[in-house]
């Protein structure tokens, strides 16, 4: 992102304070900070805080160790630092005695504390107040980061499913997907990589173990990395050997849920029409029951974040949000399927943007 960039998501955060009557925004280190200033560290025990005002020019309250890293990301000039031994606390504007100040939403208690007893007689509310509006709204820019981490992720799967993965643990083949899409430039995982085979991939959000990859098994691939602050998330299932009927089968009505799901995104739908299509379909399918999570997330600078696609948001999609459509059946003890793309709302409808098959893959 550019300078200017980031000066406009300023003005727009300064123009929504002012209409909420919130005259000071204080940001924590996190991807909230980075929108709004294009410094990106992640949270530390040191106060570290940025600070918008709606009557003056923003400024940071630093570690002096943090300055020459600041200065060399962000456009605000105004960094008051301290040392060790000094008190942070004391390079804040104390001329605000009452009003609304709205904090990051992710501070450390201990900091947020600490906000509350030097603005005592102010009322503090979340961040999100102001931030969840304008991230909501991707930029071409944004978006074209968001698919560069989805070819990134698409290309890392592709490479590690060109070697045998039979016999290999479910945290080898983690380790490598996180290898291959740093070597093509992600400069990390979004999230902890998930590599669920047999009964581990009927548990969504279970973690790669130690467990090998069998003949007969379904096996989930979910992932994806961070490319300049954006994050990308897939998830595909592949299987080893050939796959029974029944794999078969819930393969197919994933994939067509799925592709249900896409032809409902446009912009002025909501976003429970997207997983009720999908839902829909699994449950005429007789998997109702086990599809056990929403349909989506949105993605952006945080793997997860707003809108929510989930059968009771009445959120009306618009041109520019990025989300996922990843439905899934799981069958305890047994195995899972699920399968992720993320998508950008466009004025005609969605484009996906990831690109890896979704064609049944056999090992």
């Amino acid at each position: 992102m550019n300078i200017n960039e980031f000066r406009e998501r300023t003005e727009k955060a300064q123009e929504l304070m002012q209409k909420r009557q919130i005259q000071t925004l204080i940001l924590f280190p996190g991807t909230n900070m980075y929108y709004l200033t294009g410094f990106l560290e992640e949270p530390m025990e040191r106060p570290l805080f940025a600070v918008f005002d709606v009557k003056r020019d923003p400024f940071f309250i630093a570690p002096d160790l943090y300055e020459e890293q600041i200065k060399e990301s962000t456009w605000i000039r105004d960094i008051r630092t301290w040392q060790e031994t000094e008190n942070p606390y004391a390079l804040f504007e104390r001329d605000q005695e009452k009003g609304m100040i709205a904090i990051d939403d992710k501070m450390w208690s201990v900091f947020s504390e600490n906000l509350r007893r030097i603005f005592k007689d102010c009322e503090l509310v979340g961040a999100s107040s102001i931030l969840r509006q304008l991230r909501m709204m991707k930029s071409d820019e944004e978006i074209h980061a968001l698919k560069k981490a989805g070819e990134i992720a698409d290309a890392s799967l592709e490479a590690i499913l060109d070697e045998i993965i039979q016999g290999r643990t479910e945290l080898e083949l983690a380790a490598l997907l996180e290898y291959e899409m740093k070597k093509r430039g992600g400069s990390r995982p979004s999230f902890e990589s998930i590599v669920g085979s047999g009964p581990n991939g009927a548990m969504p959000h279970k973690r790669a173990t130690s467990k090998r990859l069998e003949n007969e098994e379904s096996v989930v691939f979910d992932f994806g990395c961070v490319y300049k602050g954006y994050c990308s998330d897939m998830t595909r299932t592949v299987f080893i050997g050939d796959p029974t009927e029944e794999m078969r089968k819930v393969y197919s009505v994933v994939v067509e849920a799925q592709e249900h799901a896409f032809r409902e995104v446009k912009a002025n739908s909501k976003a429970k029409d997207i997983d009720l299509a999908a839902r829909s379909y699994i449950e005429a399918k007789g998997y109702g029951k086990h599809f056990i999570h929403r349909t989506g997330h949105g993605i952006g600078l945080d793997v997860h974040e707003e809108p929510y696609i989930t059968k009771e948001n009445d959120q009306v999609l618009q041109r520019g949000m990025t989300f996922s459509i990843e439905p899934g059946v799981y069958l305890p003890g047994k195995f899972g399927v699920r399968i992720e793309d993320i998508v950008a709302v466009t004025d005609s409808g969605a484009i996906s943007l990831n690109k890896f098959t979704k064609e049944l893959l056999v090992k």
